[in-house]
């Protein structure tokens, strides 16, 4: 007799479309011995003795088939390379990681390879990749891996201060001629380091010294981050010198006449209280 069969069906190949790595399905083909029957959920292709199937997922499985007359056998089927997980970002950290004066480095590390991003240093693939920002930026970008899938970082910088800081106002006190010490009252545009001699906290905007005497002075203050401005300081209306005062007589010997008397002070803006005013007087 010749149409017994007791030979069982064997899989001669098992290819994969893609065979690397690939953010989309996989399809498989079955290139089997002999023709066989429907196998579930498997395609049956140009004759009985190939199948395919697409899989959307990673998978290690066993296919069963069975012959014409029953025979039966299976083999396995094994996706790794598939991936469709979107990149995801691990850490930003920023260098320095507090106010400052200077530029900031942002180094981003992310969970896989993908391609490296436009304005951004590293390898053209790679997980960690840095860029430094010359001032304050709010920045969202997409990366995408090998395989096309794609992600976002949020990068927020807001520690850059390059600006120095200014006089709002200087304000003397008197501002008018006085005999008297003059309070400068120094109010800044922002937070600064108390300057040297000057009176108030150790940080603030507001600040205060006591002039004793006429000075022109250049005052330098420094912000939190040592970004630093200057202002000028003028007194010229101080005046604690005593009044002297010299009198000197016309004529200045013996005479039959009048003699007039004439007072002389040391400086000026000195007001006579009494004779009128006058500094001079007549003696008859």
């Amino acid at each position: 007799m010749s149409w017994i069969d007791k030979t069982l069906p064997e899989a001669i190949a098992v290819t994969y479309d893609p065979s690397t790595t690939t953010g989309g399905s996989v399809m498989v083909t079955l290139v089997l011995s002999e023709p066989v029957q429907t196998i579930l959920d498997w395609t049956m292709g140009v004759d009985a003795t190939i199948r395919t199937k697409t899989y959307a997922n990673n998978i290690t499985t066993t296919v069963s088939f069975v012959d014409l007359v029953g025979n039966a056998n299976s083999t396995g089927i094994q996706i790794t390379w598939i991936d469709t997980d979107a990149p995801s970002v691990m850490s930003v950290v920023y260098t320095p990681s507090t106010a400052t004066s200077g530029d900031v480095e942002v180094t981003i590390t992310i969970n896989k390879s993908v391609r490296k991003p436009s304005d951004w240093s590293g390898n053209l693939t790679d997980t960690i990749f840095t860029k430094v920002y010359t001032g304050n930026e709010s920045e969202s970008f997409t990366i995408t891996d090998l395989v096309g899938n794609t992600g976002r970082v949020e990068v927020q910088i807001t520690r850059i201060d390059k600006l120095a800081p200014e006089a709002v106002t200087v304000v003397y006190n008197p501002s008018i001629f006085t005999n008297m010490d003059v309070e400068v009252l120094l109010t800044t545009t922002e937070w600064i380091w108390k300057p040297i001699g000057r009176s108030g906290s150790i940080t603030g905007t507001v600040f205060t010294k006591i002039y004793d005497a006429n000075v022109t002075d250049t005052v330098t203050f420094y912000d939190h981050v040592y970004n630093f401005g200057s202002t000028g300081i003028e007194i010229t209306w101080i005046d604690k010198t005593p009044v002297s005062g010299s009198v000197s007589y016309i004529p200045s010997s013996a005479t039959s006449g009048d003699v007039t008397a004439t007072v002389s002070f040391n400086k000026t803006g000195v007001t006579v209280t009494n004779n009128g005013g006058s500094t001079n007087y007549i003696f008859t």
